[in-house]
């Protein structure tokens, strides 16, 4: 991401194309470094690297973007059980769902029980590990 990018809570990126007292150019983090390449920045931030200040360097010379890892997909094995004890422990649907972490599990285990037995159905009880 380009220095001069700021970026909110809410995932809004802007830019000050024409210094910090004219308005901000708001938009994706995409749409902001296209219009930096296409108009620049007034005040541009400085970005050292390596002792050289990139943004004044005529070398040549370019930060490249570093790409997050994303998690690898695990296997995760879901029980349903009811919520109000009317079954015992050893009945309650068992499935395998693949997630990146225990959040994305739940979520997923609530829309099983979402899809059969409708927004309105009886409470269960979730309980996911790793397969």
């Amino acid at each position: 991401m380009n220095a001069n990018i700021g970026k909110l809570n809410s995932g809004k990126c802007y830019v000050y194309l024409n210094g910090y007292k004219a308005e901000p150019f708001w938009g994706t983090e995409a749409e902001c470094e296209a219009a930096i390449f296409k108009h620049g920045v007034a005040d541009p931030i400085p970005v050292f690297c390596d002792g050289v200040d990139l943004t004044t360097s005529k070398t040549g010379v370019a930060v490249q973007p570093v790409k997050k890892a994303r998690r690898i997909s695990r296997e995760y094995v879901l029980t349903f059980k009811a919520a109000d004890g009317s079954e015992d422990d050893t009945s309650g649907h068992v499935e395998n769902v693949f997630a990146r972490d225990r959040n994305e599990v739940m979520r997923k285990g609530r829309d099983i029980v979402r899809e059969n037995s409708g927004p309105y159905g009886p409470k269960v009880r979730i309980s996911a590990r790793l397969a």
